[in-house]
């Protein structure tokens, strides 16, 4: 195990605080039976490693599930819009309604219109951008920004919904360790 070899050098001891306190014994209640189970006693490393070391293993994994949730669910929304040449007319009209139902404040009714007119676009100039960022960059340098201006606002509302998850994924792991 890696953190019992490197704590040492980071603790400058190798002792346990457990190792030193008497051992208690707990008092049985009246349908319990006097076992190995109850009466053994956990030394300081194993105290350490259960009570501690787990918990946070445990924490973080679930953590870790819960943000790559919320990528692939905030992913399912906006992945058309990176693939438009690679996916067909049918289902890039199909997205984009989609998602202009979900943001209907944002996004005019005229996202699927839009959508397919930049897919012509993009496959014209052979211009394949995998991620938003970089399609965005594009987008603006190209000043196709008014062109296009609810492909503008999805591609910013992405990225704002990326370091929305970012920033709580940060503050939820400050508090909870």
């Amino acid at each position: 195990m890696t953190h019992n070899r490197r704590g040492p050098l980071y603790a400058k001891q190798e002792e346990y605080e457990k190792d030193f306190q008497r051992n208690r014994k707990r008092k049985l209640l009246p349908d319990e039976t006097n076992t190995d189970e109850n009466i053994q006693q956990k030394n300081g490393r194993e105290n350490f490693r259960i009570n501690t070391f787990l918990v946070v293993i445990d924490t973080l994994s679930e953590e870790l599930k819960r943000r790559r949730d919320a990528y692939k669910l905030l992913n399912n929304k906006f992945y058309f819009i990176t693939n438009l040449t690679n996916l067909s007319i049918s289902e890039v009209e199909d997205k984009a309604k989609a998602l202009q139902m979900i943001y209907s404040t944002d996004l005019e009714d005229n996202f699927t219109e839009e959508c397919l007119h930049f897919r012509s676009h993009c496959s014209i100039k052979n211009e394949e951008r995998k991620s938003a960022v970089s399609l965005l960059k594009w987008l603006r340098t190209e000043g196709l920004q008014t062109i296009y201006p609810n492909v503008d606002i999805a591609l910013r509302i992405k990225l704002d919904c990326e370091d929305l998850i970012n920033d709580f994924a940060a503050l939820k792991c400050r508090r909870v360790l």
